[in-house]
């Protein structure tokens, strides 16, 4: 008789297990179709060359003393050691063909989706719902920047450790234990060795206690275990938070008050929740860089922006009773954004769509399940419901498919950041820089200073309207105007090398070695500056 009884118990296993592998297979043919044509795109000028192309460490491979540099370098303002360390497991397994690079990156957010909808499923216990958020996540066209852009690897792992360490707290939640704790804690450290955005993972795992948990509703828990629970997974972020402070600060990419006042950098981080809850809804105009607006916002904006988040916050405190799905939803949203809202502001961004890559779930979550909850006793509109959802995915997946076509390469994605945004340094730099490749002088000149225009004294247009000028034989004006650069940034390692490979073409040997030698100073990892400067001792020796 107990088998007889299992029979059905099992039946039911293979059902669920069955349409668990069927949703699984669906979401990563889904990410595929999405985004198959990066498999055909190139790396990109932004990042990429510092992540990557143009990163000696990065380009030697997986080695032992790459691992060593990953953990102990604060390269690109930022300490994030896993994602170096993936970057060079790529080049080992892919050289530097970025075929290989994008489909890494394809692969891990494919991964990502199913994680997200297994982990939903098991807490839950509500399957249609958790693979319905994990099609949104897998196909909306805000995740695009994440997934197509390579040194956006950081995103992906993070995410990766992130949904790991859910399915890992679940598992303690149903039997807490030391062991099963510390399997929650590497996940976390993992998450935060990726990308620090994972510093308010603790907290997110504490909105899981409230729903779907529900781990303090029998009064079994007090909510002050609850939270002193995640005090050492707290100590962990606040440990990535000081580190990525430092790194940011040693990089010069954190803003002074003087430049970003604090409520300037109140009035954006206002406008990006608008933002980022709008492009949720509606993902119109969507660019790889959105200017800061070096100011305050038109007030009928702001005022839309705020009026945009009252709402929001006013349905998450209504609902907390009725629907604490929507309440944690809504909070994750606003909580795990708070690290990037601009608060701290690094560098001279507004926002940025990949930001949105872990904060979206929360909104994906709010929705699914309200609506699954609205519709629960009424199965007419639970196929309507269904349908609608089925549309809404596959529309976000048309969007995000063409806005992958963008990502092809840096001329292609600069252009179209200008189109959606305005010309700005940022976007005119990079797209000149990608003209000078290509030996489009004209161009890129004319972006160069289109750039210096919007931002007089701007480093980076005045060293590569330097390098124009050399490439078009006007050494003078070279020397000229690269030893501008270096006056407004003597820290600035290519504004040294580039002014010394103008001396030295210029014949000018001896000021040429003292600006090779400041190059090495500031970045000793320049292997061609070493060599030119061990030349032109050589030549001064042979004389």
């Amino acid at each position: 008789m107990g088998m007889l009884r299992r029979e059905p118990e099992e039946a039911a296993a293979r059902t669920g297990a069955w349409r668990f592998a069927s949703a699984a297979g669906a979401l990563a043919l889904l990410v595929g179709a999405v985004y198959v044509p990066v498999l055909a795109h190139e790396f990109i000028n932004y990042d990429d060359n510092r992540y990557v192309v143009e990163n000696p460490h990065v380009r030697g491979g997986l080695t032992w003393d790459a691992v060593r540099w990953a953990f102990a370098a604060t390269h690109a303002a930022n300490w994030h050691p896993l994602a170096w360390i993936s970057h060079m497991a790529d080049v080992s397994l892919f050289g530097m063909n970025p075929r290989g690079h994008h489909a890494v990156n394809v692969m891990i957010h494919a991964i990502n989706a199913v994680l997200l909808a297994w982990t939903l499923g098991r807490m839950t216990g509500a399957l249609w719902p958790s693979v319905a958020v994990a099609a949104l996540f897998g196909a909306h066209p805000l995740h695009v920047e994440s997934v197509a852009w390579v040194a956006e690897r950081k995103d992906l792992l993070c995410g990766l450790f992130w949904m790991l360490a859910m399915a890992a707290y679940h598992r303690y939640a149903l039997a807490p234990s030391i062991r099963r704790y510390l399997g929650v804690a590497l996940c976390c450290a993992l998450a935060l060795l990726s990308k620090p955005m994972a510093v308010t993972l603790p907290i997110a795992l504490l909105l899981l206690d409230m729903w779907p948990l529900g781990r303090s509703r029998n009064g079994s828990t007090s909510w002050k275990w609850l939270v002193a629970e995640k005090a050492p997974l707290g100590a962990l972020s606040a440990a990535s938070a000081i580190v990525t402070l430092a790194a940011q600060h040693a990089g010069g990419a954190v803003r002074d008050l003087e430049t970003y006042p604090v409520a300037v950098r109140a009035a954006n981080a206002m406008m990006s929740y608008g933002h980022y809850a709008v492009d949720l809804l509606w993902p119109a105009r969507l660019a790889v860089f959105y200017p800061h607006p070096n100011g305050y916002p038109p007030p009928l904006h702001l005022l839309g922006a705020a009026a945009i988040v009252a709402v929001m916050l006013g349905a998450g405190v209504a609902l907390r009773r009725k629907m604490p799905c929507v309440t944690v939803g809504i909070l994750w949203f606003f909580i795990t954004l708070l690290p990037v809202i601009g608060l701290v502001q690094v560098g001279s961004m507004a926002r940025a769509d990949r930001y949105t890559y872990l904060p979206a779930i929360g909104l994906f979550i709010a929705a699914a399940w309200a609506v699954a909850a609205t519709t629960r006793s009424r199965p007419m509109a639970q196929k309507f419901a269904a349908m609608m959802a089925i549309a809404l995915v596959a529309a976000y997946a048309v969007r995000a498919h063409a806005a992958v076509r963008s990502w092809r390469d840096s001329e292609t994605l600069f252009r179209h950041a200008i189109a959606v945004t305005g010309p700005n340094p940022v976007a005119c730099t990079n797209l000149g820089h990608a003209l000078l490749v290509k030996n489009d002088l004209d161009g890129a000149q004319e972006q160069f200073e289109t750039a210096l225009r919007l931002k007089p004294g701007h480093v980076r247009a005045i060293i590569n309207l330097g390098i124009v000028s050399g490439m078009r034989g006007d050494l003078a004006t070279a020397v000229q105007r690269l030893e501008q650069a270096v006056a407004l940034a003597p820290g600035n390692p290519d504004a040294h090398v580039n002014l010394a490979n103008a001396l030295a073409m210029s014949g000018q040997f001896d000021k040429a070695a003292e600006h090779y030698a400041a190059t090495l100073r500031l970045n000793p990892d320049d292997d061609e500056a070493r060599r030119r400067l061990a030349l032109i001792t050589s030549l001064g020796d042979g004389s």
